[in-house]
């Protein structure tokens, strides 16, 4: 069985992940199938792709064309995770108000941090 044999059973109404790829980062999100026509094309939204799960279409030379990659709940469940993890850490990233926090909790913030830091290279 090959990488792309499970697109062959799709059907509209099916989950998949669409792989975008933009400036070397993934942006993936997850879509369901409209409409498989009798050429074998995949339309999802307004993107078409082709059987073996490739974008139909043409795209700039800094813009990769977006590919299919195959659904499950527990990759579903990765990526909602990962997404908040992004808005967590960004929301800590952007917060100046530190200095303001009463002492106890720097020292508590200091401690979470503390225990999910990895110690640097040189100490290891």
């Amino acid at each position: 069985m090959s990488d792309t044999d499970w697109i062959a059973l799709l059907k509209p109404g099916d989950k998949v992940i669409i792989e975008r790829g933009y400036g070397g980062r993934l942006n993936n999100c997850i879509r369901t199938i409209d409409k498989i026509t009798p050429t074998g094309r995949i339309k999802i939204c307004s993107e078409y792709f082709d059987s073996r799960g490739y974008e139909i279409g043409e795209k700039s030379a800094w813009t990769p064309r977006d590919n299919l990659a195959q659904w499950s709940q527990e990759i579903e469940d990765i990526m909602i995770e990962n997404a908040e993890k992004i808005k967590l850490a960004s929301r800590l990233n952007n917060f100046v108000g530190f200095s303001l926090l009463p002492i106890q909790a720097l020292r508590d913030i200091t401690e979470i941090v503390n225990k999910y830091s990895k110690p640097p290279e040189s100490a290891q």
